[in-house]
C-alpha cells in the first residue's frame, strides 16, 4: 500500500511506502518470548522441586531425631525394680529379638521380691489405616505393654524370647505410638527405618552413664540406628544407616 507525501500546497506528491512489522520480525519475537516463558517454567519447576525435597528431608531427620530420643528414653527403664538373679542362672531382662524388636522388663521390688512385673516390647512397624483399602501409609514405631493380670508368659525369671507377643491369649494393655513417619514426607517406601544392635563390649572400657564408672558386666550397651534423608537420597536401597545413638544402661540386674 502507499499513501501520497505532500510537502508544500499545490505541489505534486510523491508516493511512499507504508512501514510497519515484517513476517520475520514477527517470528522472532515470537521465538524470544518463547525462550523467556520456558526459562521461567524450568526456573519455576527446579524451585518447587527443591522446596518439596527440602520439605521431605525435614520432616524425615525430624522424625529420626524423635525415634532415637523416646527409644533411649524407653529403654532406661529395663531391669529396674527387679531383683538380682541367683548365680549361674542366665536371665537377660533386656533382648533384642531381631533388628527391628527389642524387648525388656521392668518392675517392683517388695520385700526382695519381684512384683508387678511388666513385659515391653519396642518395634517399628508399618503405619497402616483401616479406612484405606491396603493403603500402607509410611513407618510407625510402637512401644507394646503386657497385660500381668492375663497373660503368665511374663515374667521375672523366664527368657524374653519366651513372651508370645503375636499369640491371641496375650493380651497387650498399652500400644503406644512413639514416633510416626507417613509416606508423603519420605521417599523410604518400606524400608526398615530403625535398627537396635546390642554393642560388644569386650576388650572395650564400659560405659558410664550418669558419671558412675561401673565394670563392663554391670551396663549393658544399646546402639540404635536410622536412615537419615542422605542415606535415602543416595540409594533406592541403603544399607548403612548413618544416624545412631549408643543408650548406656547401667541397671546391675541386667
Amino acid at each position: 500500500m502507499k499513501t501520497l507525501n505532500c510537502i508544500a500546497h499545490n505541489k505534486r506528491c510523491a508516493p511512499k511506502k507504508q512501514l510497519g512489522a515484517t513476517l520475520i520480525g514477527l517470528m522472532i519475537g515470537l521465538l524470544v518470548s518463547m525462550i523467556g516463558i520456558l526459562g521461567s517454567l524450568s526456573l519455576y519447576k527446579t524451585l518447587t522441586k527443591t522446596s518439596v525435597d527440602a520439605t521431605f528431608d525435614t520432616k524425615h531427620d525430624g522424625n529420626a531425631a524423635l525415634t532415637l530420643s523416646r527409644s533411649a528414653y524407653e529403654i532406661q527403664s529395663a531391669g529396674f525394680g527387679l531383683k538380682e538373679v541367683e548365680a549361674g542362672v542366665v536371665n537377660p531382662h533386656l533382648s533384642i529379638i531381631d533388628a527391628q524388636q527389642l524387648v525388656w522388663r521392668t518392675g517392683g521390688v517388695i520385700n526382695s521380691e519381684a512384683a508387678d512385673v511388666t513385659c515391653k516390647r519396642l518395634r517399628e512397624i508399618e503405619a497402616t489405616a483401616p479406612d484405606i483399602k491396603a493403603g500402607v501409609l509410611g513407618r510407625k514405631l510402637i512401644l507394646e505393654t503386657t497385660d500381668n493380670s492375663v497373660t503368665a508368659t511374663c515374667d521375672d525369671i523366664s527368657l524374653l524370647s519366651g513372651v508370645a507377643w503375636d499369640d491371641a491369649e496375650v493380651e497387650i494393655l498399652n500400644i503406644t505410638v512413639l514416633s510416626r513417619l507417613n509416606t508423603a514426607y519420605t521417599k523410604a517406601g518400606d524400608l526398615a527405618l530403625i535398627a537396635f544392635k546390642l554393642q560388644d563390649t569386650d576388650g572395650l572400657q564400659a560405659c558410664s552413664p550418669y558419671g558412675m564408672v561401673p565394670t563392663e558386666d554391670q551396663t549393658k550397651l544399646i546402639r540404635i540406628s536410622h536412615f537419615s534423608s542422605t542415606d535415602i537420597n543416595q540409594s533406592t536401597n541403603p544399607t548403612v544407616r548413618s544416624l545412631s545413638h549408643d543408650v548406656c544402661i547401667g541397671n546391675s540386674v541386667l
